[in-house]
């Protein structure tokens, strides 16, 4: 009787060295589920990142509720992107930006100037007869520290531009915030730049 008690202790013994615990298979499938979950993830955040779309022109640069003037829209001919200033000396940036209305008679052209957070707009329209905005393609941001001139102090009788060390400091023009610099697309000068004063846009001539 010992004896077989010893072979059945035996044989029960020996099956259960060959089980595999279930556990362990379980664990392996969960293991793989998740691998497999995690590149899914993985490969569906690159290719969102890699299909998202440009950024609108038409879109506000900067937090201010404004529409565009009706018939305008951005031109993006020679500013690709608008200019990120601060015109009014407040620390935040503001947007400058060229509009035009293909459908208005006489100047098409007109800059924008938007100041950030309110509600305030400014425009420029040309004021030279027979020349409109787009005869400018190179655009800067110029800072407040500059020495400007007002046009009647800057050129003399003849037309002739008159240095800056010829000129009285007390015709300095001066500015709370930066403004824009514009030049015409050919190598000639032919270049303004614009600041905001005194909820006005002004136009100073360089050249």
């Amino acid at each position: 009787m010992n004896h077989h008690f010893f072979l059945g202790t035996l044989l029960i013994f020996l099956i259960g060295c060959h089980e595999k615990p279930a556990t362990s298979i379980e664990d392996k499938a969960t293991a793989q589920a998740a691998v497999q979950k995690n590149s899914q993830q993985a490969k569906a955040v690159v290719n969102t990142g890699q299909s998202l779309p440009p950024q609108s022109h038409t879109q506000r640069p900067v937090n201010n509720p404004v529409a565009l003037p009706q018939g305008y829209h951005v031109d993006t001919t020679y500013l690709k992107q608008p200019l990120l200033v601060d015109l009014n000396g407040d620390g935040k940036l503001d947007s400058f930006q060229v509009l035009k209305n293909p459908n208005q008679k006489g100047m098409k052209y007109l800059f924008e100037f938007r100041i950030s957070d309110s509600d305030k707009v400014y425009y420029y329209k040309s004021e030279e007869e027979g020349e409109d905005l787009d005869i400018f393609g190179r655009f800067e941001i110029t800072p407040k520290t500059g020495i400007y001139i007002d046009e009647k102090y800057r050129f003399g009788e003849n037309g002739d531009i008159i240095a800056d060390e010829q000129i009285d400091p007390k015709h300095y023009l001066k500015f709370k915030g930066d403004g824009v610099k514009v030049n015409v697309i050919e190598e000639t000068c032919g270049a303004s730049v614009f600041f905001l004063d005194n909820n006005k846009i002004k136009r100073i001539y360089l050249c």
